[in-house]
């Protein structure tokens, strides 16, 4: 599976509702026997990297100039991170 475009609205962020959009994707693939979760966070988003990982996502990759360089404040580089689910 592939998450594409998780995002939060500023002002509901720090509540939780991005670790219960990634825990319910999770869940989903556990229940239907997916063996992976897939996903493109930007380097400059700390907070969704900490997350990602804390969720147990691993880093497999970098990916320049994956993003237009105006997306992220000038940064366009990505990280691939991936959950193997058993």
């Amino acid at each position: 599976m592939h998450v594409e475009g998780l995002a939060v609205e500023a002002g509901a962020r720090r509540r939780g509702v991005g670790r219960a959009l990634v825990r319910a994707s999770v869940e989903y693939a556990r229940a239907t026997r997916l063996r992976a979760i897939g996903l493109h966070v930007s380097v400059a988003n700390h907070a969704a990297i900490a997350l990602y990982e804390a969720e147990g996502f691993d880093v497999a990759g970098k990916l320049r100039g994956f993003y237009p360089p105006a997306a992220f404040g000038g940064e366009a580089d990505a990280l691939e991170m991936r959950l193997r689910l058993p």
